[in-house]
């Protein structure tokens, strides 16, 4: 989908006997720099170049500071979210996600820095987190850590990994996660993945999540998804459900209209809160820079003596990919 779309930009070159060595092996970093005039495309490139330097850098004090093997330079997002609604006011929320390769630590392990959901980075639930993100007071964290992909296929995948929040009083955690694709004809598939996690002061838990989608032309999709969260410090099973339509227009811009469910089985109020979204996505101004607004209405209900209330909400946000593939 182009509300996700990622486009190549590195081109591998080849040496032959005798030729110099091209700036890409002899500075990994200036392969993911673009060049541009304009004062965008230096913040970009600094931002890149940064980033780049300081994740190769740490990798040296493993080996060789400028390993030619690197597979994958670090690549990520930095986004900016400003929220409003009847219920809660204002708010926004600072997204940032990076990943990286450690060659001279470790060919198998990836690294990882973010701010993000605890939903995000203990769950893998992003779609559900993006619901949560609606409200204030769905916590967000400084995370870092490591994962490695010990089994993979064309249809299945199990990852490991662990890490920490950063912060004065950090939480260790960890987790594996299975994932498994099913196709269910020409035009449909499914998903389930299965992912149990830990973390030191909450103790463990699991979440089950299934996904079923269909493909209508070339510029629709339709996804339905659900998913269960039981964990030591959760209110029973915390579950949620959605169904999304996700429509392209452009190559350059796509909009979802979403509607969803979610509650807790052991809360005061099983079902919770549900509603409707309708989120439009443009890329602007470059390929790596992207806009989104969006707007909806939820009924909340928190306490049994309550009656039920809509409250209106609307987003605006900003986005900018770094690295790899951000395109220029």
């Amino acid at each position: 989908m182009a509300v996700a779309a990622v486009f190549a930009a590195v081109v591998a070159s080849s040496l032959t006997a005798g030729e110099s060595r091209p700036r890409s092996l002899a500075d990994p970093c200036a392969a993911v720099q673009q060049g541009g005039e304009g004062w965008l495309d230096r913040v970009h490139d600094w931002t890149t170049r940064v980033i780049c330097s300081t994740i190769l850098g740490f990798d040296g004090f493993f080996g060789n500071a400028q390993a030619e093997d690197v597979k994958e330079l670090p690549s990520g997002l930095l986004g900016l979210r400003l929220h409003w609604s009847e219920d809660q006011l204002f708010w926004s929320r600072v997204r940032f996600r990076l990943r990286f390769d450690l060659p001279n630590l470790s060919r198998k392990l990836k690294g990882f820095l973010g701010r993000e959901s605890e939903g995000e980075y203990l769950s893998d639930r992003a779609e559900s987190t993006a619901v949560k993100e609606l409200s204030r007071e769905e916590p967000y964290h400084w995370v870092a850590g490591l994962g490695t992909t010990p089994l993979h296929g064309e249809r299945f995948r199990f990852r490991v990994s662990g890490g920490a929040t950063v912060s004065t009083s950090p939480q260790l955690y960890g987790k594996g996660r299975y994932w498994l694709l099913f196709p269910l004809g020409p035009s449909s598939l499914g998903r389930f993945s299965q992912t149990v996690f830990w973390r030191h002061r909450d103790g463990a838990g699991a979440t089950t999540s299934l996904d079923l989608e269909h493909r209508y032309g070339d510029r629709f999709l339709l996804r339905w998804g659900a998913d269960a969260t039981l964990s030591e410090i959760s209110q029973g099973v915390e579950w949620y459900s959605s169904l999304t339509l996700y429509q392209e227009f452009t190559v350059d811009s796509a909009a979802y209209y979403r509607a969803w469910v979610r509650g807790a089985t052991d809360a005061p109020v099983p079902t919770g809160e549900y509603g409707i979204h309708v989120t439009w996505r443009r890329r602007i101004l470059r390929k790596w820079l992207f806009a989104e607004v969006g707007g909806g209405v939820s009924w909340i209900r928190r306490h049994p003596w309550e009656p039920r209330r809509a409250s209106l909400g609307v987003t605006v946000g900003t986005e900018m990919q770094f690295g790899p593939g951000s395109g220029s």
